[in-house]
């Protein structure tokens, strides 16, 4: 039996749906799993979606509901739309009575079997973890006391790991975390650098495809990526053209759902109209130097932040995802929208999925 953990609360129940449908079509159907799901607030319909759709994929596979009260972090700082999810993942060793758990966030699209993760030896390890996008030694978001080998231990994103859970409660991992995470310090990420300070040298980084923070796709195959949407940029909130969210969007709508009606229905117009202006940019060679050009005068003639923001706006197109050596990914990837579609037809129609 694979056990696996994600949460969400109704914003991020889109995510919730594609993480554990993919992360079921990319193992085999007769493969054992539980999904607990920790609930901040589902809506029924997302529930029986979650349910139905999984069950239609891996009639092996059984749904673990854990309503979560996050009341209890009231003090604790929200994160992105004033969120407190992030910290119940601290409660892993104490909701999950199994002795391992694959933990991932719900913005994250699994392309590879994680079986062979969950029966990689560990080393005595607490956690197999992924290298973080912003931070590459721990001393860079950590306000507590390190000795100084500790100063460049690598800084882990707590988005998707293997954690052994035994030895997580063996070192009263929650207590420990909980109390730092309700201090005062000050630090940039939350939850994931109490665990990076609690789980210093307890670690084990491994491959970084495990766990892709998407600002792009790599050029190589992605049967053993995992797509993990970590930015303010969800893919059920912006309408972006490139790979990264279409591929996404194939998940979704495999399920039966319309992403397009998703993004109207929750009112998100300006991911939708800002995703294809953004679009048209990279796509179009003369509209793309037209932008340009227009970015460089005004950078000329601004100061302060909105000349920094132009700033980054021109790197953005001119060096950058959205500059001529950005465009490979909006269509590098095509057959593998098509072969996910084809994948989630060969386990089951979307009709037989939504009933």
């Amino acid at each position: 039996m694979i056990h696996l953990l994600t949460g969400a609360d109704e914003r991020f129940a889109p995510g919730l749906l594609v993480t554990a449908t993919s992360a079921l079509l990319a193992m085999k159907r007769s493969q054992a799993v539980t999904i607990h799901v920790m609930d901040g607030g589902l809506s029924k319909e997302s529930k029986d979606d979650l349910h139905s759709a999984c069950l239609a994929i891996n009639p092996n596979c059984s749904i673990h509901s854990i309503p979560t009260n996050t009341a209890a972090f009231g003090t604790f700082r929200p994160g992105l739309r004033d969120s407190r999810m992030y910290y119940a993942r601290l409660w892993m060793g104490s909701l999950i009575s199994a002795e391992r758990v694959i933990y991932l966030d719900s913005d994250i699209v699994v392309l590879s079997d994680l079986s062979l993760l969950w029966e990689r030896p560990m080393g005595g390890r607490i956690s197999l973890a992924c290298g973080d996008r912003s931070f590459a030694n721990l001393a860079e978001d950590c306000p507590w006391p390190l000795d100084p080998p500790e100063r460049t231990f690598p800084y882990f994103n707590s988005g998707f790991m293997l954690v052994d859970l035994e030895k997580w409660r063996a070192d009263g991992l929650e207590k420990k975390a909980l109390d730092l995470a309700a201090g005062a310090a000050s630090y940039q990420w939350h939850d994931q650098t109490v665990l990076n300070y609690l789980l210093r040298g307890k670690v084990e980084i491994i491959e970084q495809t495990l766990n892709w923070q998407a600002e792009t796709l790599p050029s190589e195959s992605l049967d053993r990526l995992h797509i993990h949407y970590s930015t303010g940029r969800k893919p059920w909130s912006y309408w972006g053209l490139d790979s990264r969210f279409r591929i996404w969007r194939a998940f979704y709508s495999a399920t039966g759902k319309d992403p397009l009606r998703l993004l109207l229905s929750r009112r998100e117009t300006s991911g939708l109209i800002l995703g294809l202006v953004e679009g048209t940019i990279r796509r179009n060679h003369w509209v793309r130097r037209l932008y340009v050009s227009w970015l460089s005068t005004l950078l000329q003639i601004q100061d302060g932040p909105q000349k920094a923001a132009i700033a980054g706006r021109l790197a953005y197109y001119s060096t950058g995802l959205g500059s001529p050596s950005g465009d490979s990914d909006i269509r590098q990837h095509n057959p593998v929208v098509s072969a996910i579609k084809q994948r989630f037809q060969n386990q089951k129609s979307p009709s037989e999925v939504t009933r």
